[in-house]
């Protein structure tokens, strides 16, 4: 017998755990280089010896100056994989959020540290960008707050599907939340669901900063109802329709095969996938096709009202042509949220992929995002009685 130490082997094939990281920027204006160079040090060197504790093999999370490039960088260096979320396209995120951090005389420091991560000097590193256009200004908090929450789902989907577990590893100086895309709502909001997490402390006193009056409140799931029939103008889904998500705003949108949908605006995901559900169960009742698939983002306009064109930026605003019926899908946007919302009482099954194309009716649409093709999920209904990690 050949005196192998079982341990050891299962250990090496053992799927590592995932984690998702958020913390405080690092501000030129109010940390010079030595300052930023003091606190680095000593953030370092515990996130060090929590990446190796929770022994984490996967992390996600967005890139801005400070914190989050040290937390990076400390777990690429451990050997993770680092899967960068970012809430829209680089150029913006780099004006918004990372040369912010340059303190006086050394102009491009945390740029360059930045794109080192993304061209994967420092280990194996992928993107995903939320929304590939530039953000609207009066609702950026909302693209910050969403844009954890996405890293974060697939964070938790990533640990469910390996059967790991998912920590949150979080810089904060553990004050109440100023606001709604910062840090400190990020551990607010994952302590209510009682996940795990591990507080690096940040050792300054921030400035208090001003509270925005919009916040995630322009963005919504959203469901699409396409006719799935070979007439692209079968009228009998128009009928179909009208018994679907009673009380919802809808939308109707047209593709460029001349196909209607109905996109119905829910407040929230369990809404949103409860009227999914009912649109599946009336498409079988009557025998007619219809495909439904469940979305998330920006859809409310100046005045916070459903805005086509807004709307018409969503993937499944071009219908997701080949992928099943009879069903609720989910974009990985939607699917995303919904596991952050609802952890193990939502079952996420990948069901292929989409390409990221151009609408066909709306010109304003990217041809590409950071990926060029995003999972499709199979989303069944929260379940009530299962643990939520």
């Amino acid at each position: 017998m050949i005196d192998t130490n079982l341990d050891v082997l299962t250990g090496a094939f053992r799927p590592r755990n995932v984690a998702v990281i958020s913390g405080h920027m690092f501000r030129g204006s109010e940390l010079d280089a030595k300052e930023q160079a003091e606190t680095e040090v000593a953030m370092r060197a515990r996130a060090e010896e929590l990446f190796a504790a929770h022994d984490v093999g996967f992390v996600y999370g967005a890139l801005a100056c400070g914190a989050d490039i040290i937390l990076a960088e400390t777990a690429l260096k451990a050997g993770a994989q680092f899967e960068a979320v970012l809430p829209f396209n680089i150029k913006r995120f780099i004006e918004t959020s990372v040369r912010i951090g340059d303190p006086p005389g050394q102009s491009g420091k945390w740029e360059k540290r930045f794109r080192a991560i993304l061209d994967g000097t420092h280990g194996p590193c992928a993107l995903t960008i939320m929304e590939p256009q530039d953000p609207i200004e009066r609702d950026i908090d909302g693209y910050f707050f969403n844009g954890f929450r996405y890293a974060a789902g697939c964070a938790l989907q990533r640990a469910a599907m390996l059967k790991t577990a998912c920590v949150l590893i979080v810089v904060s100086d553990a004050t109440e939340a100023d606001s709604t895309a910062g840090t400190n709502r990020v551990v607010a909001d994952w302590r209510a669901h009682r996940r795990p997490f591990d507080v690096i402390p940040y050792p300054r006193r921030r400035p208090a900063r001003p509270i925005r009056a919009r916040g995630e409140t322009a963005f919504r799931p959203v469901v699409f109802v396409w006719d799935g029939a070979a007439a692209a103008k079968d009228s009998s889904s128009d009928m179909l329709t009208k018994k679907i998500g009673k009380g919802l705003d809808a939308i109707e949108v047209t593709h460029g095969d001349g196909r209607r949908s109905i996109c119905l605006l829910a407040q929230t995901t369990a809404e949103a996938m409860a009227t999914a559900g009912e649109a599946v169960e009336v498409a079988r009742n009557a025998r007619h096709p219809l495909r439904v698939i469940c979305d998330f983002g920006l859809v409310l306009g100046a005045s916070l009202r459903p805005d086509k064109t807004l709307i018409g930026r969503l993937q499944a605003a071009d219908d997701l042509p080949g992928l099943p019926l009879d069903l609720v899908l989910a974009t990985e946007a939607f699917a995303a949220q919904a596991k952050f919302d609802h952890g193990n009482d939502v079952a996420l099954v990948p069901v292929g992929h989409a390409e990221v194309v151009p609408s066909t009716n709306d010109s304003a649409r990217a041809v590409v995002r950071s990926r060029p093709s995003l999972p499709i999920f199979a989303v069944e209904p929260a379940k009530s009685g299962a643990d939520t990690p």
